[in-house]
């Protein structure tokens, strides 16, 4: 395993695919043996800007699919959010001490805040 790498389920917190048939809301907390700015990293390490604004690669379970998402609203250290196919993902971090974070995974239908 990588120095950058976090041995925990970050690409996996979104079970399936993006899809517009399934809209669902959920909500995942993990709390996470790692430092924020790791879990952080991370988190970023797949944006990237393009001429369509600040997008994410995203990996669901295991690699088996894989969608780009624009990145909508963004607090460096403390929460990513993007839309894709109908689904607004968001990752919010919570320091609890300097190698602990707890963090807040939701996806829900885009139209819903």
């Amino acid at each position: 395993m990588g120095k950058g790498c976090i041995p925990l389920p970050l690409r996996v917190l979104a079970s399936v695919c993006p899809s517009k048939t399934s809209m669902s809301a959920s909500r995942i907390e993990l709390l996470v043996p790692r430092a924020p700015r790791d879990v952080w990293q991370a988190l970023i390490q797949d944006a990237e800007l393009t001429e369509r604004g600040a997008m994410l690669r995203l990996v669901f379970s295991g690699g088996v699919c894989e969608a780009t998402a624009q990145i909508t609203r963004y607090e460096s250290s403390r929460l990513l959010e993007c839309c894709c196919d109908g689904k607004r993902f968001r990752w919010q971090l919570e320091p609890r001490d300097e190698n602990t974070t707890l963090l807040i995974f939701t996806d829900r239908p885009e139209t819903e805040r």
